[in-house]
């Protein structure tokens, strides 16, 4: 800058950085002072940078000096002197602001799953935010007014799982990032003084007082090569605003105050808002999709807000809310011409893509499915949730190929070894479930590559070659993973119950195999198939007496789940079957009511049960006959002996139905886990009577086998009696081999109390 006047002292040159002082001053400012227009000031000359700001320019001038004076000091004499701004300049490149906001919005949305987006505007900047939870869009338009840096919020849009307005959450963003410095009231966001707290961040820490900054002007904003620049001077700039944030302004200051109870929750206050603004500015696009916006959730409102939007204009003009819309009233394709139209204008791809995975969520034709995903991924091939929908629609439809492609995509989207596991083994399971155990085993295999020990992973390949006809290489990996787990493993019961298959079907030793889904606990859909699997094979080793009790525990394990039938009632079938062909007549009738209960109409089940019905009452019948002779017997008896006997049996006590005093102290029996002695012994009783003993023994069993201490002493007694009346009750029928049974358990029960 030329100078003016007599200096005692000239500026030095070339200048040198204002010297630290006292340690008070970490960083140097490169200060140096100026002579112009017959005064002194100081100026910036060199680039200084604070965050993600620099400032690149800086002059001031020190108002009250008149020359000669003495400048031999430097900068250090009028550093305590207050001045008089002039001019600034601040720049910022756009990723740098992106870093910042990065780190004040790292857990918006639910944490954010990519890096904050910021891009350049003609008169602002654009930002896009990803998340777990959805995306978001807007720009930030520059408008200031004088000295108020000033930003205007416009065209809010985004995707977010919890349905909420993007606006919503958008306001909220910003209410966090200026939260120190700035305010905003409906979508106008200020920064008061910010020429002065810009210069207080900077000048204070070198020992430099801050200079008067009234009366100066911003100037318009500058974005070109990545880097946007404004300017703060003396000199009015009429041109600082641009249209659009001319035009956003005056619909921002019209709906301030519902903007603001929006934000604060109150959907219905802000609606009224919009629609009295609406009065005031009839048929304002933004205004009737502000309306829409909140109406579109409520399906009584559909069609009074699609016809508010094309009051004003088109609604395939209107994005996503007029898709939604559209396709409320049946009008997909319409629906389809709306998203295209936005995608197609929307500077941030990943809003593009999840307005098209939306849509595709709403989409009744596959078809329409398809293509919508596809346009998805179009916009945005990184987008998990669009890349996830597409493997299911695919291998839904039978394209497997297409399915694999997209599981592989999944899987490079992913960091670290763990995540790209996780994804191999979700897309894994999905096809095995679907049948397609080719393409299953192949990710299975990629899955192993990345965790080599994970048991669920092995599981799978194992079934997998299992099914493939490959059962020995599957039987060396279920044996693998076997080893690798314990029982507190999630996948502990899965594994056994395959091994035991492996055993039984691939080697034939069913021995070991029943010994395997003996481990089985936990989640029922495991246990009841366990203990259907050990009932089979028990019948198979001959083990009759054992295959009753596994299919009792199996009943019971359906009984205690309460779960919808997945195959439950065609295993209840069979059991009720076998032991209605073993003369379980009771047995069976419980296995068939169940069945039914928990699978009305299963066929064969209700024939099975009327069957097993008519043979107890024909056994009813015949146990009844040898009473007819004490019958004849009462009938040649004189006629007052005889109303003697009716007068004394009416006086009686009615006879209890042994079945229903059965079912009412077993069920006390499994509330409280005992009985009273007597209690115990009727519920004996009546079960053996009613054929139902072997049910007993099997809620023993497991009683038993899980109790510990005082309170197994206490069910060994129980257990004991209830083997020893089994064991007589065979041998009176002539069952021997089941009564061997009983006593070789009861040996063993026997042994353990010794």
């Amino acid at each position: 800058m030329a100078s003016a006047g007599t200096l005692t002292n000239p500026v030095p040159s070339p200048p040198s950085p204002l010297p630290a002082s006292d340690g008070n001053q970490p960083n140097a400012m490169p200060l140096r002072l100026t002579a112009a227009r017959g005064g002194v000031g100081i100026e910036l000359y060199e680039t200084w940078s604070a965050g993600p700001l620099q400032l690149s320019e800086l002059e001031w001038t020190l108002p009250g000096l008149a020359f000669p004076v003495d400048l031999s000091g430097g900068v250090r004499e009028f550093r305590h002197r207050r001045g008089q701004l002039q001019h600034v300049r601040l720049d910022f490149e756009l990723n740098a602001l992106a870093r910042w906001l990065n780190r004040r919005w790292r857990h918006a949305l639910g944490g954010l799953s990519a890096p904050v987006a910021v891009w350049g505007l003609p008169s602002g900047v654009g930002v896009g935010v990803q998340g777990q939870a959805g995306v978001l869009a807007f720009d930030c338009l520059w408008a200031p007014d004088g000295e108020r840096a000033r930003w205007v919020v416009s065209s809010p849009r985004g995707v977010l799982d919890t349905g909420a307005l993007p606006i919503i959450s958008i306001m909220t963003l910003l209410d966090s990032a200026i939260a120190k410095f700035g305010t905003r009231r409906g979508r106008i966001v200020e920064l008061a003084d910010a020429a002065y707290k810009l210069l207080s961040e900077f000048l204070p820490p070198l020992g430099v007082r801050v200079p008067d900054t009234r009366g100066t002007w911003w100037s318009e904003m500058l974005v070109q090569n990545e880097r946007a620049s404004v300017r703060l001077g003396t000199t009015p700039r009429a041109g600082a605003l641009g249209i659009a944030a001319v035009r956003q302004l005056e619909l921002a200051q019209l709906i301030i105050e519902a903007d603001d109870a929006l934000v604060a929750g109150k959907s219905e206050d802000a609606r009224n808002g919009y629609l009295e603004a609406l009065e005031r500015a009839p048929r304002h696009p933004e205004l009737c999709l502000s309306v829409a916006a909140i109406d579109k959730d409520y399906a009584e409102r559909a069609e009074a807000a699609l016809g508010l939007l094309v009051e004003s204009l088109p609604a395939t003009t209107f994005g996503l809310v007029g898709a939604e819309l559209l396709v409320e009233v049946g009008d997909e394709a319409g629906a389809e011409l709306a998203i295209a139209q936005f995608a197609a204008q929307e500077s941030f791809a990943p809003v593009a893509a999840r307005a098209w995975l939306r849509l595709s969520e709403r989409c009744s034709e596959p078809l329409r499915k398809l293509q919508a995903l596809d346009r998805a991924l179009g916009c945005s091939p990184r987008d998990v949730r669009a890349r996830r929908a597409r493997f299911q629609l695919r291998q839904h439809q039978g394209d497997v190929n297409g399915a694999l492609a997209d599981a592989e995509q999944l899987e490079a989207l992913e960091q670290g070894s763990l995540n790209k596991h996780r994804v191999l083994l979700e897309a894994a399971r999905v096809l095995e479930a679907s049948g397609y155990v080719g393409p299953a085993r192949r990710l299975f295999e990629r899955a192993l590559r990345y965790h080599p020990t994970d048991p669920v992973a092995t599981l799978g390949l194992a079934k997998a070659f299992a099914r493939e006809g490959n059962a020995g290489r599957g039987l060396v990996l279920l044996q693998r993973s076997a080893q690798r787990c314990t029982d507190e493993d999630p996948a502990y019961s899965e594994i056994q119950l395959e091994l035991g298959r492996a055993l039984a079907q691939t080697v034939g030793d069913y021995a070991a195999a029943i010994a395997r889904v003996r481990r089985v606990n936990g989640a029922p859909q495991f246990v009841v198939e366990a203990r259907l699997l050990e009932a089979r094979w028990r019948i198979v080793l001959g083990d009759v007496a054992g295959a009753n009790i596994a299919f009792a525990r199996m009943r019971e394990a359906i009984e205690l789940a309460q779960l919808p039938d997945v195959g439950w009632a065609q295993w209840l079938h069979e059991a009720g079957a076998w032991s209605r062909q073993n003369g379980e007549l009771r047995v069976a009738e419980r296995y068939l009511a169940l069945a039914e209960r928990v699978r009305p109409n299963l066929p064969g089940v209700r024939r099975e049960l009327r069957a097993v019905a008519n043979e107890l009452t024909e056994r009813g019948r015949a146990e009844k006959s040898p009473g007819h002779a004490f019958e004849s017997v009462q009938s040649d008896a004189p006629a007052e002996l005889v109303d003697d006997a009716h007068e004394t049996s009416e006086a009686l006590e009615q006879p209890v139905d042994p079945e229903e005093r059965a079912e009412r102290l077993k069920s006390e029996f499994l509330a409280r886990g005992r009985l009273d002695d007597d209690d115990f012994a009727t519920l004996l009783d009546d079960l053996l009577q009613l054929g139902r003993g072997t049910e007993l023994l099997a809620l023993m069993l497991g009683r038993y086998e899980d109790a510990q201490g005082v309170e197994r002493d206490d069910l060994r007694h129980e257990l004991m009696q209830v083997l020893t009346r089994l064991a007589e009750q065979a041998e009176r029928s002539g069952a021997s081999d089941d009564a061997g049974l009983y006593r070789m358990q009861l040996d063993v029960v026997s042994r353990e109390r010794s």
